[in-house]
C-alpha cells in the first residue's frame, strides 16, 4: 500500500495529511483535540496502526467511484465521514456489480443509475442517535444492553421523513422527474446495535410489530407452534406524540420507489467484487407511482409485498425465494 501522502495513479487519496500514527485511545483523543474540524472517524480510520487493511480497501473503492463523485466529496469525506463513506460504498457497489452511473451535477440526488429501462435516482442518508428522551443510548461493548429498538425505529423513520422532504423539493424545483424511480438509501451504522430477527426497516415501512407464537394446548397432540408478526402502525415517543410506522402504506410517499437499508459501515461491509452490496436490504414500495425496474439491484436481500404478505424475493448471492 502507498503511504498516506502518496497519490494513486496520479489521483489524490482520501486519507492524506501529516498525522502521527494512532496507537491508543490517548493518541486518538489528542488528534481530535488538535484537529477539531476533522471527523474523529476519519482520523481513526486514516491513521490508526490497526486499520491499514481497511484504509487500503477504502482507497480501492475510491478509485472505482472517484470519476462520479462531486467536487465536494474529497473535502467532506474528512468532515462527514459516515455520510460520504456510505455514498462511496453504494456507488462502488453498483459499479462493481455491473451497473452504470452518470455523474450528478451540483444539484440533485447523490447517485444516478442508468438502466436499460431508464434512470434511477438514489438519495443516501445516515441516521444519527438523535437528542432528548428518544435518543438512542450510547453503546458500550463491555456491558449487557437491551436493544433500544423503539429508539432506533424513530431515527430510521426520521431519516425517511427528512429525505422524503428532500425528494419533494427536487420535484418542485424540476431536478427530479416524478416519473423516474427514486430510492432512499438508509445506513444506520452509527446506532451500533444489531437488528433482531428481521431488518428494522420493515417495521418502519410496513408496520411490522413483534414476533408472536401460537400454541394450541387443548389437543391430545399439541400442534407445532406457529409464528407470526403483530401489526404496529404507530410508535409512541417518550417525548410525546405518535409516529407512523407505515411509511410505504401512505400514498403520500408513493414517489419513493424503494428503500435501501444497511446496518454496516464501510469499515465492516463486504468489498470483494462478488459480494459487495450483499449486506444491503432492498424493500420495494408496493404503492410506488414509479416502481423500480424488476430485479434491480442484482445484489442484497430483497423484500416485496406479494398478495397480502411481505416476503423475501431474493437472498444475498442471488437465490430466489
Amino acid at each position: 500500500m502507498t503511504s498516506s501522502n502518496d497519490q494513486i495513479s496520479g489521483e489524490i487519496e482520501l486519507f492524506e495529511g501529516q498525522f502521527p500514527e494512532i496507537r491508543s485511545q490517548g493518541d486518538l483523543d489528542e488528534q481530535i483535540r488538535r484537529n477539531p474540524r476533522l471527523d474523529p472517524a476519519y482520523l481513526l480510520q486514516g491513521w490508526a496502526s490497526t486499520r491499514a487493511e481497511i484504509r487500503a480497501r477504502i482507497e480501492e473503492l475510491w478509485r472505482v467511484y472517484q470519476p462520479y463523485a462531486d467536487a465536494n466529496f474529497h473535502r467532506e469525506f474528512k468532515t462527514r465521514f459516515a455520510e460520504r463513506a456510505w455514498e462511496l460504498y453504494l456507488g462502488a457497489a453498483l459499479l462493481l456489480r455491473g451497473h452504470k452511473l452518470q455523474k450528478v451535477g451540483r444539484r440533485g440526488p447523490d447517485l444516478k443509475v442508468i438502466l436499460d429501462a431508464g434512470p434511477v435516482w438514489i438519495e443516501a442518508v445516515v441516521t444519527t442517535p438523535g437528542e432528548g428522551p428518544d435518543r438512542v443510548p450510547e453503546y458500550d461493548d463491555v456491558e449487557i444492553h437491551n436493544v433500544p429498538e423503539d429508539e432506533m425505529l424513530l431515527r430510521i423513520t426520521n431519516a425517511l421523513a427528512t429525505k422524503k422532504g428532500v425528494y419533494d423539493k427536487y420535484v418542485a424545483d424540476g431536478v427530479v422527474d416524478p416519473k423516474t424511480p427514486f430510492i432512499i438509501a438508509v445506513n444506520r451504522s452509527p446506532l451500533h446495535y444489531l437488528d433482531a430477527m428481521i431488518p428494522l426497516a420493515l417495521k418502519s415501512l410496513y408496520g411490522v410489530g413483534h414476533l408472536q407464537i401460537s400454541i394450541q394446548l387443548d389437543k391430545p397432540t399439541p400442534e407445532k407452534a406457529k409464528q407470526s408478526w403483530t401489526h404496529r402502525p404507530l410508535l409512541q415517543k417518550r417525548s410525546g406524540g405518535d409516529v407512523s410506522m407505515r411509511f410505504f402504506q401512505d400514498r403520500a410517499n408513493s414517489g419513493i420507489s424503494a428503500v435501501f437499508y444497511c446496518v454496516n459501515s464501510i469499515v465492516n461491509s463486504p468489498t470483494a467484487e462478488d459480494v459487495i452490496g450483499d449486506d444491503i436490504v432492498v424493500v420495494y414500495n408496493d404503492l410506488a407511482s414509479s416502481p423500480v425496474p424488476g430485479g434491480f439491484p442484482d445484489f442484497g436481500q430483497h423484500w416485496k409485498v406479494i398478495g397480502d404478505e411481505l416476503r423475501t424475493v431474493r437472498q444475498p448471492g442471488g437465490s430466489q425465494d
